[in-house]
């Protein structure tokens, strides 16, 4: 398993007291030494910096960590032919799991939203298509991963998207089975190999006490950027409405998520 020491904000670089121009020159001089690369983003500031960062601005191991880690990602991206994936037929599972990224943050971040009560999970899990689910969750982190990319070639400076989920209807049956339980590890897991650090806020809201049991398995697999990214709140609508609004406008969240935007049927 790779393990990644990840960072908060990379807009706001706080290391070892360096300057910008300072920080800007380390991650010209990793650029020019990570040589060719298969992905065109993994030469942009935004994916550089989480290297220099992750070993404290070392550039010997910061370059170490880049190769030993792109080496697998890419193995990993090859053997699931990740580049065609967004090609694939998902009409079944974008019925039965809806989930969408057609909103931005107030920081112009694109935001995956979802409703956890209108997935089944454990019929998922015990009709043995965990392997199924877990690659249509990749579909949805590698959508994000190209929504960043859009908008960066649009010359926006955004680095990280945002997942923002409703949690009402969350039960132990449909979702918090001990057959779920696997679902939850291998998204977790997945994310923090394959795409680590694109996530700048994950918030939950009307969430039960019972999902507690699902952090409690998940939250130690999680980078401690994950976490510190991870916001959740329960049923108290004052609470989460208050927090959505201060992230996103109304305009951009859809009336469950107190807001007024009208998805496109």
């Amino acid at each position: 398993m790779l393990l990644f020491c990840l960072f908060s904000s990379l807009l706001v670089l706080v290391v070892n007291g360096a300057t910008e121009e300072e920080k800007q020159k380390a991650i010209e001089e990793l650029r020019t030494k990570v040589g060719d690369v298969p992905h065109p983003f993994m030469k942009e500031d935004f994916y550089l910096v989480r290297w220099l960062i992750a070993t404290e601005w070392n550039m010997a191991d910061a370059l170490e960590l880049f190769k030993d880690a792109s080496k697998q990602n890419i193995k990993w991206r090859e053997i699931n032919k990740m580049d065609g994936i967004m090609k694939e037929d998902w009409a079944e599972f974008k019925e039965k799991f809806p989930h969408y990224m057609d909103t931005v943050s107030k920081a112009g971040q694109p935001i995956r939203t979802g409703n956890v009560g209108e997935w089944d999970i454990r019929a998922v899990a015990v009709s043995g298509k965990l392997n199924a689910i877990m690659r249509y969750m990749e579909l949805g982190m590698e959508e994000s991963l190209q929504g960043i990319l859009k908008i960066r070639m649009e010359g926006k400076n955004v680095t990280r998207f945002d997942f923002i989920f409703n949690m009402d209807g969350y039960n132990e049956v449909q979702h918090g089975c001990t057959q779920c339980m696997a679902f939850y590890v291998a998204l977790i897991n997945s994310y923090e190999r394959h795409y680590p650090g694109f996530c700048d806020r994950i918030i939950l809201f009307n969430s039960p006490p019972s999902f507690e049991v699902v952090l409690s398995v998940i939250k130690p697999l999680m980078s401690a950027d994950t976490r510190n990214a991870l916001e959740v709140y329960g049923h108290d609508k004052t609470q989460w409405q208050k927090r959505l609004l201060e992230v996103v406008d109304a305009s951009q969240l859809t009336p469950d998520y107190g807001g007024t935007f009208q998805r496109k049927q």
